[in-house]
């Protein structure tokens, strides 16, 4: 009998046989397990926070994120007097720019950590695995900001012609109002 008849039925020789573990083990894991759980307080690898505050709603940050707070807390001040002011926001906007507030808690933190350790991952030169989250968020704040009626509004809306007649007039009447300083000077 050939090798290849006696294998016939059988496992693959080149495929290990996956190894069972006994109830003893997995208890064993298990405990392993809710210790290490336990030792980390529940949380993972805290580098850049974003975790942290993602599972408690932005309740909780790391200690040293107290700038973060304050600037979150006042572009969602900004964005209530731009909606005219916190008697007239409405329930349903409150729920908005609180999910605002969470999104750009999390891009902070998220640009915090970036800036300290680059967009590139030092150790497999690879982009940080944080920026695909990060660009989650940031559609969320674009898109709760045009919920809101908080688009980008351009300056000026007219014409090219209109804006070179604007400078223009400008232009004139500050020299026409230079020409009358140096006459008062003069007299």
């Amino acid at each position: 009998m050939t090798k290849s008849e006696a294998l016939v039925g059988k496992q693959r020789p080149d495929k290990t046989k996956k190894r069972r573990t006994t109830v003893k083990q997995r208890a064993s894991g298990a405990k392993n397990l809710a210790a290490y759980r336990a030792s980390i307080k529940g949380g993972t690898n805290q580098k850049h926070g974003v975790i942290m505050a993602l599972k408690s709603g932005g309740k909780e940050l790391p200690a040293d994120a107290g700038e973060i707070r304050e600037a979150v807390s006042a572009l969602i001040d900004a964005a209530v007097i731009d909606l005219g002011g916190p008697d007239q926001v409405t329930a349903s906007q409150r729920a908005i720019l609180e999910s605002q507030r969470l999104c750009l808690t999390i891009l902070a933190l998220g640009a915090r950590y970036l800036s300290a350790e680059g967009i590139v991952d030092r150790k497999s030169r690879k982009p940080q695995g944080l920026l695909a989250v990060l660009g989650v968020y940031m559609n969320g704040v674009r898109l709760n900001s045009l919920a809101l009626g908080l688009e980008r509004k351009a300056k000026f809306g007219g014409t090219l012609e209109s804006r070179l007649q604007q400078i223009a007039e400008r232009e004139q009447a500050e020299a026409e109002s230079s020409i009358s300083d140096s006459e008062k000077s003069d007299a």
